[in-house]
């Protein structure tokens, strides 16, 4: 039996660059903007200097993508120690925990072009992509009020987000902060 589409989560998930939280105040302080993708291009704003350079990257944790699944978790435990421990611009998806720590920024960039994004002008961001629910077929004629509980539920992306920064910082358990979430949203 094919599984059942019951709709939306509530929040699409999205991929796109980011900067940490402390890069993006040290710049707003001297009047450079780069949390907005145009403060980039800006005559004498020289966004290179909130970053950390190449030499501050240890160069023995990078393997080629060739050689490796980045998925592995290995792969990502490397990923996460180049990119975590310095200033630097990241490619991040969300909602995901990966970057949490870093009290990440997301630069702004204009809405999603299909024509341009596929001619190789990166300058719209990538489309985000829904989240949705999948049930079994017979849910519906087997538990009839769960199939209508989680076709009827919708989280926004940042009650997410606060859920997985939640597990992360206490070590509970998704059923935990779950359950959590749901008695905040009652009070």
């Amino acid at each position: 039996m094919a599984p059942v589409d019951v709709g939306s989560m509530g929040y699409d998930g999205s991929s796109s660059y980011f900067i940490r939280q402390s890069v993006r105040s040290n710049a707003y302080r001297e009047g450079s903007v780069l949390d907005f993708y145009r403060g980039w291009g800006v005559s004498g704003s020289q966004p290179s200097r909130y970053f950390d350079d190449l030499a501050s990257i240890n160069r023995s944790l990078i393997v080629p993508c060739a050689q490796t699944r980045f998925m592995a978790t290995e792969a990502n435990r490397n990923y996460l120690r180049i990119t975590g421990g310095v200033n630097v611009l990241f490619y991040w998806w969300v909602p995901d925990t990966t970057f949490l720590d870093l009290d990440p920024v997301e630069i702004v960039f204009p809405p999603y072009d299909f024509r341009a994004y596929t001619s190789g002008d990166k300058r719209t961001v990538a489309a985000s992509m829904p989240i949705t629910k999948i049930v079994s077929q017979d849910l519906v004629t087997l538990a009839p009020s769960v199939e209508d509980l989680v076709r009827n539920l919708r989280l926004g992306r940042n009650d997410v987000m606060n859920m997985l920064k939640d597990m992360q910082d206490t070590g509970d358990s998704y059923a935990t902060v779950s359950c959590d979430l749901v008695n905040v949203k009652q009070t």
